[in-house]
């Protein structure tokens, strides 16, 4: 396997792409106190799903009966809907679309029926970052309207896969805008000054929202 390489996933036919073992250096030391400091992390080999679950894959694990209906918002009826859209879950429309207000245990459950697990915040950076320091998944250049769906340009989320020259080194998309997603660590504020150097997982950050899906090496 070589960067570049990817696959489609036999249990719920996502593409998945490959990221190799090896070292790549996690933070930002311009950022917040909880994105420093920069330090060096070793991966394992990975594949992470190339974009965002999609309310059409999920609505199959819906009917296997294994994942439960999403909700918008902790104290609110179930809705089907995105942020401007009053029928968009369920809506076949938007199949190719995201799939939202997930909470972390529909979150596990989708990634244990996919035949997958959560990644870990470390998996995720590097698969958005790759290996080389960039800023954002595409290189240094500043976002802008061809590289991701981003504050509100839109107005509501896009079809996956919608920015292809927003792409990550190994070919993940959407890795920048669009939505959140979730990984499989808990939130610390000092857990770069201590975590492991060696496939980390424990606390840290979360990234809400959405599923994304990793299969180990």
């Amino acid at each position: 396997m070589t960067i570049g390489s990817s696959k489609t996933s036999p249990n719920d036919g996502m593409v998945m792409v490959y990221v190799p073992a090896g070292e790549f250096e996690m933070g930002y030391e311009d950022g917040k106190a909880n994105e420093k400091p920069v330090h060096s992390v070793y991966l394992d080999t990975f594949w992470i799903v190339q974009t965002e679950v999609t309310n059409g894959k999920y609505l199959i694990c819906l009917a296997d009966g294994i994942c439960t209906q999403p909700v918008q918002g902790a104290h609110r009826a179930l809705r089907h809907n995105s942020s401007s859209r009053d029928f968009y879950y369920g809506n076949l429309g938007y199949n190719d679309y995201p799939a939202v207000y997930m909470n972390r245990a529909q979150a596990e459950e989708y990634c244990r029926w996919a035949g997958k697990r959560q990644p870990t915040e470390a998996e995720w950076e590097k698969a958005a970052r790759g290996t080389d320091g960039r800023l954002y998944p595409w290189g240094n250049e500043p976002p802008n309207e061809t590289l991701l769906n981003y504050n509100g340009i839109i107005g509501d989320n896009t079809k996956v896969g919608s920015y292809p020259t927003g792409a990550s080194p190994y070919g993940a998309l959407d890795m920048a805008g669009n939505v959140w997603e979730w990984t499989a660590d808990y939130y610390s504020e000092d857990y770069y000054s201590k975590s492991p150097a060696k496939n980390p997982i424990g606390s840290k950050k979360v990234i809400p929202m959405s599923c994304g899906a990793v299969l180990g090496g």
